[in-house]
């Protein structure tokens, strides 16, 4: 680069500044040009863009922020338009599209949104519609025009207790379930092929095992198997409302109650073949953390980014990067109880 003031040739250099982001303090490192000549320098605007860029990519990544295809999928699965999530918000439907593509970034008041309600849906995003029309920004027939077009609380030929689950875990396809609605048949395969392959197993290791196979098909294809919603609770990961889980795999025959309090043995119903690119990722979890005691598939997911970084008793988001490397489950191999 030549020096605009004395038209010298300019000197490049790697500097480092510390600014803060976010109620934190992060370390931005970036091109300057020096002049010798004259003492002037200049700092190379494409460096520090791309030096903030990966302050900002870093922070959603740790974070959990969806990203814009996230968004309009979670618009699409609830079958409205730019123009319907931006009433319900309050916003332009420009703003919308622009946070669709990527060109403007959510604003925590629209991070809440999205997160809480549009893109859990279910009941979370019909009390997000009612609280619209109650605060005036949609009108009733708005409201109702809305809610029709979501479909939400329309039933199907389901028992009684899947349709239990499917209101705990959400009727629409969000980062809550993985992108996938639950499916009682697809559980009930699952859970078959666990107990075919390992054996009785007790709630806590079952929970586990289905736990990690949803993480793992999500990491893999953006999208869990069974559609199940997890809580980070006292012993990790566990199925929202999971006593309505275990009752439907009782019911449906998949299961049941061994010799010993909360151990399951294979029940006598013949289970549905799962597609292959599913029986993988089973048979991945079966190799990496079947032979585990309960005990320690609870210590190992208590070491998992996703269960560290919600608060107890809080749903679990899917995101990339929810379950951590091999190496501490090449520790927990090692163990003394494994």
């Amino acid at each position: 680069m030549i020096c605009p003031e004395c038209g010298r040739e300019m000197r490049l250099f790697k500097e480092e500044s510390i600014e803060s982001f976010k109620g934190s303090q992060v370390r931005l490192s970036y091109d300057v040009y020096r002049c010798d000549e004259c003492g002037n320098s200049y700092v190379d605007a494409r460096s520090l863009d791309e030096a903030w860029k990966k302050i900002w990519d870093n922070y959603e990544k740790t974070n959990c922020i969806p990203s814009p295809a996230d968004l309009r999928k979670a618009r699409e699965n609830l079958n409205l338009t730019q123009e319907e999530i931006a009433l319900l918000m309050g916003r332009t439907k420009s703003l919308v599209s622009k946070l669709e593509d990527g060109s403007r970034a959510l604003s925590d008041k629209l991070l809440e949104s999205y997160t809480n309600y549009i893109m859990p849906g279910g009941e979370d995003f019909l009390s997000f519609v009612n609280a619209a029309a109650v605060q005036g920004r949609i009108s009733p027939d708005d409201r109702d025009r809305i809610v029709g077009k979501t479909s939400i609380g329309n039933e199907s030929r389901l028992s009684l207790r899947e349709r239990m689950i499917i209101e705990a875990h959400g009727n629409t396809e969000t980062l809550l379930n993985g992108f996938k609605v639950f499916s009682g048949r697809t559980l009930s395969a699952v859970v078959g092929r666990f107990l075919s392959e390992i054996g009785p197993l007790d709630h806590m290791k079952l929970f586990k095992l289905l736990f990690y196979s949803d993480s793992l098909s999500f990491e893999r294809r953006g999208m869990s198997i069974t559609g199940l919603r997890y809580i980070a609770n006292h012993y990790g990961p566990t199925p929202v409302e999971y006593e309505d889980v275990v009752s439907y795999l009782k019911e449906a025959g998949v299961v049941e109650e061994g010799r010993k309090p909360f151990v399951i043995v294979k029940g006598t119903a013949t289970t549905d073949h799962l597609p292959a690119e599913e029986e993988e990722i089973i048979e991945t979890i079966v190799k990496r953390y079947g032979f585990l005691t309960s005990k320690k598939l609870s210590s190992l997911s208590h070491e998992e980014p996703c269960w560290k970084e919600t608060g107890e008793k809080k749903v679990i988001r899917y995101c990339k990067g929810m379950i951590g490397n091999q190496s501490r489950l090449n520790e927990q191999m090692n163990g003394p109880d494994s």
